[in-house]
Parts: structure tokens; sequence; C-alpha cells
């Protein structure tokens, strides 16, 4: 009886379902901001304790995901990257588009602009790698 260890699985479960909780993170904690913002109340956020809760249960969900499913692993990857590289570019675009044309006047436009960046990113990695079957970081090895 031959034993495989799915450990490498799941560490990469674990980094895919860390950096999607962490977009996950991102897109509540400004709209939470952004809501507070817009009804003009005077408040203090401090997101540390409810981020590190977050995030550590979602790697360990995602460590435990990996180890129970050990196929699609490059889709695993593939997504991971996509979130990695859109993660960067989405928000960095949005930035340079709403200061340059004026748009991040006002901190209430700033954060929607941030939390639909955010939600696109995840919505292009995953539909583009699960819905779509696109790879474009990890090209098949048989040929």
């Amino acid at each position: 009886m031959e034993f495989r260890s799915n450990l490498p699985e799941g560490v990469v479960g674990a980094i895919q379902w860390g950096v999607t909780g962490f977009f996950c993170f991102l897109i509540g904690f400004a709209s939470v901001a952004w809501y507070l913002s817009s009804t003009r109340a005077t408040y203090f956020i401090d997101g540390t304790p409810a981020a590190i809760v977050f995030l550590l249960s979602m790697i360990i969900a995602g460590f435990l995901w990996g180890v129970r499913n050990p196929d699609g692993q490059r889709k695993r990857i593939e997504v991971t990257i996509w979130l990695l590289v859109l993660g960067f570019l989405l928000p960095m675009l949005t930035n340079l588009i709403s200061v340059s044309s004026g748009l991040a006047d006002t901190v209430t436009t700033f954060s929607v602009l941030q939390i639909l960046a955010h939600i696109l990113v995840i919505f292009v990695a995953y539909g583009s790698v699960y819905g779509l079957d696109l790879v474009v970081f990890l090209p098949d090895e048989t040929s």
C-alpha cells in the first residue's frame, strides 16, 4: 500500500484561500469604512484582530480543502497567480484613473472605486480559470 502526502496541495490551497480571504476582507473592511464615512459619523476602526482571525481561518480551511481534494493543483496555482497579479494592477490602475480624472476628491468615490477594483480582481481571477478554463501563467506541459 502506497502512501502519498498531500502536504504540497494543502500548502497551495492555504495560499490560495489566504489570498482570496485577504481580498474579501479588504472588500468588507472598505465597505464598512465607506458606509461609516457616508453617514458622516465619527469613527475609529481597528481591523487587526478581525483580520488575523479571518485570515487564519481562511488559511486553515484552504489547507484542509487542498489536502482533501488533491486534484486541480494547477488551477489553484493559476488562480493564485491571477489574484496576485490583478490584485496589484487593478487597484493601482483605479488609483491612477481616479487621481488623474479628479474622481479621488472625495473619500466616498475613492472607496467605492477600490471596492469595485477588488471585487473585479476576484471575479476575473476565478472566472478566467474555473469558468473559462483560461490558462495563461502555467501552460500545459503535454506538448
